[in-house]
């Protein structure tokens, strides 16, 4: 074979060469851009209730802590005397959080199954040569963030938060202080460590001196606690308010405040016609827009048979306090409810006197009940339960006792609030949305709180898996 044979035949096979790597590539080509049948499986859903293993934990706070009670330790919040807790459901365990300074009745947390109605409030009537008053409060559940409206850093008034962890972390707790001109400085605002299992108790007074009122922000991070605010006042060195405030959640464009009154007279108890009312002499309303907007909010009061009567309306500056002093309150008031075109946190002070002495306690907004919820109802001694109605429609609204027994009926007209008689250890359960409290009145003390009808949860889950 010559050498232009050998060229050709090599020509030839590399010509053959690239016809067949060519026909492959497009093979490849065609394999790799054509539409292959795919399999798709329905993904897996398995639904999980959230109730049956859930617990609910609420934390009682114990007695009041009174700020320099003991003269070595100004600074010091000292519990003293004795609160007493009513508690309604059955509870899984229970155990007490540390305080710093021991002394009085430990902070109490109450667990339970998420599955049953579990509520608790605690009173205590304070009358020594530095305190007197009468204070109640709700037993709350623990959350990261939460507001406390009331109270004053006056000449002759200190307030306090409490702050409780019943988990088994560290809780690290910022408070950030509101008066009338708007927030504190952030130099001020004050922060604390609250260790697992424990309570802590902090001076306002110090950060926040000569405020005339005061709202507080509680945030904390690593894990949620709860919050109270503990309030005193002298008048000419003499004892004159005591009070223990509860706390309330997010921001809201309508509160409603069961149970504050201004209230004079030595009988005060049966269905709330004892006494006299009117004339509020102190009574007073405070409001709060959080956010980056003012507005207006409109206060009004509840009445038993409906026809709400408005007491007036509060001017509000982004994150400023706006106050209402009440001029006249209706004698068969026994709500409070604020509208307004922006979300606001507020509370109510109602006052009482008898016998030459007089008290004032500050009433938080209590959270609706939805229709067909059922509620625990803890009611402390001499405390009368008041239901409202803010909504359109006649709510009618069960009371019994877990067991079926001792169950009445109340109905609570449209835009009304009422007085209602509850058994012992009493659930509630209604139609129609309505909101709560319990309002204590005894000689010339007064307090109340919300009924806390627990963190709203999905009552099932569903989850999917591919």
């Amino acid at each position: 074979m010559n050498n232009a044979q050998r060229a050709l035949r090599g020509g030839l096979r590399a010509a053959t060469g690239l016809i067949v790597l060519g026909a492959a590539a497009a093979g490849t080509v065609l394999v790799t851009s054509a539409s292959l049948p795919t399999v798709r499986n329905a993904p897996l859903s398995v639904t999980a209730s959230t109730q049956a293993d859930a617990v609910r934990s609420i934390v009682c706070a114990g007695s009041f802590a009174e700020l320099g009670a003991n003269p070595r330790t100004p600074d010091a919040a000292v519990p003293t005397g004795t609160a007493a807790v009513t508690q309604v459901g059955s509870t899984d365990e229970k155990s007490e959080l540390k305080r710093d300074v021991p002394g009085g009745t430990a902070p109490m947390v109450l667990r339970a199954s998420g599955a049953n109605p579990l509520g608790a409030a605690q009173t205590q009537t304070l009358d020594t040569a530095t305190l007197r008053g009468l204070t109640a409060t709700a037993c709350v559940e623990p959350a990261n963030e939460q507001w406390l409206v009331g109270g004053s850093t006056a000449l002759g008034s200190s307030s306090t938060v409490t702050v409780g962890n019943p988990n088994t972390v560290p809780a690290t707790v910022k408070f950030s202080l509101f008066d009338t001109a708007g927030e504190v400085a952030s130099s001020q605002t004050v922060g604390v460590l609250v260790p697992p299992g424990a309570e802590r108790t902090v001076a306002l007074n110090g950060f926040a001196p000569g405020r005339d009122g005061l709202a507080v922000r509680v945030e904390s991070t690593g894990a949620s606690v709860t919050a109270a605010l503990g309030l005193s006042q002298t008048e000419q060195l003499s004892p004159k308010v005591a009070d223990i405030e509860t706390r309330q959640l997010a921001p809201s464009t309508r509160l409603v405040i069961p149970g504050p009154t201004n209230i004079s007279g030595e009988d005060m108890h049966g269905d709330g016609d004892g006494g006299s009312a009117g004339d509020s002499s102190g009574m007073v309303v405070r409001v709060l827009a959080p956010g980056r907007d003012g507005g207006t909010a409109t206060v009004r009061a509840l009445r038993p048979k409906g026809g709400a009567v408005e007491l007036g309306t509060v001017k509000l500056k982004a994150g400023a306090l706006g106050q209402l002093k009440v001029a006249k309150w209706p004698a068969d008031a026994t709500a409070v409810v604020v509208t307004s075109d922006v979300p606001v946190v507020g509370g109510v002070l109602g006052t009482a006197s008898a016998g030459g002495f007089s008290d004032g306690g500050w009433f938080a907004p209590a959270p609706e009940v939805a229709a067909g919820t059922t509620v625990a109802v803890p009611i402390v001694a001499d405390g009368q339960l008041v239901i409202a109605n803010d909504g359109d429609s006649t709510a009618t609204v069960s009371l019994g006792q877990g067991d079926g027994k001792q169950t009445s009926t109340v109905s609570v007209p449209a835009g009304a609030a009422v007085i209602a008689r509850a058994p012992k250890n009493a659930q509630l359960i209604s139609d129609q949305p309505v909101s709560a409290g319990v309002r204590v009145v005894k000689g010339s003390g007064i307090a109340g709180y919300p009924i806390m009808p627990g963190e709203v949860r999905a009552r099932t889950i569903t989850v999917f898996t591919d």
